[in-house]
């Protein structure tokens, strides 16, 4: 599963400006850094031969290039590793990177009839295009049957309702830092106390890249808290 950012809490947040995509960092050519070594181990073998002849003392090139090959090795081997980390960063930087936030609020349109307000923000966090190809997200509550603790609930919690957020009808692109909300109404069985919206993600960057987040609801506690107030849009 690819990274993503959770947040747990259903009250209403200020919705983030966006996220600036973060500098990137120019990385020097593995050819110059060769050229660069090549030019170290020129230098000091002019160097090495200038006090050698100044001193009057005859060089033993056999040993010296024995040496300098050895000096070459270890220094080829700390490049080629460094380079190697270099680019592993580059490519971990270049993910796609999604952040999924959900915000719930219950209302009651008329006596005894309870409606789940949730919405599901879907932001590129990353620092590369993607195009949500899925999306979707479906509430539902505690089964009748018991609880399974070898599962996930989503696995076998019964579904009261999918929703599809209209990714592909909307033609919906984000950018680095660009977001999109999708807001739903969904209506409870009366009684509920508890319920769970789960949400699926696919998106397309430079691969095809999958992101969920399931959140618990008390209905109670968030009906209280929204009292008063009008449904979100």
């Amino acid at each position: 599963m690819s990274w993503v950012n959770r947040k747990h809490n259903c009250e209403l947040w200020p919705m983030s400006e966006g996220v600036q995509p973060e500098a990137t960092t120019s990385w020097m050519p593995l050819d110059n850094l060769y050229s660069s070594l090549l030019g170290i181990v020129g230098a000091f073998l002019i160097c090495l031969y200038l006090y050698r002849l100044g001193q009057g003392v005859e060089i033993d090139w056999p040993a010296t290039f024995e040496s300098l090959g050895a000096f070459a090795t270890t220094v080829g081997v700390a490049i080629g590793g460094w380079w190697a980390l270099l680019t592993l960063r580059r490519q971990r930087v270049r993910e796609s990177r999604l952040d999924i936030q959900q915000d719930c609020q219950v209302w009651s349109p008329a006596e005894g009839r309870l409606v789940l307000r949730f919405g599901v923000t879907i932001q590129n966090i990353g620092l590369i295009e993607l195009t949500p190809t899925l999306a979707s997200s479906r509430v539902q509550i505690p089964p009748s049957a018991g609880l399974d603790p070898d599962r996930q609930p989503v696995d076998y919690w019964t579904t009261v309702r999918e929703v599809v957020h209209q990714t592909r009808s909307d033609e919906v692109v984000l950018e680095p830092g660009e977001s999109e909300t999708y807001w739903h109404d969904v209506e409870l069985p009366s009684g509920a106390k508890w319920a769970q919206v789960h949400s699926d993600i696919t998106c397309q960057g430079r691969d095809i890249k999958y992101w969920d987040e399931t959140r618990l609801i008390s209905v109670a506690d968030v009906r209280a808290a929204g009292s008063g107030s009008a449904p979100k849009v």
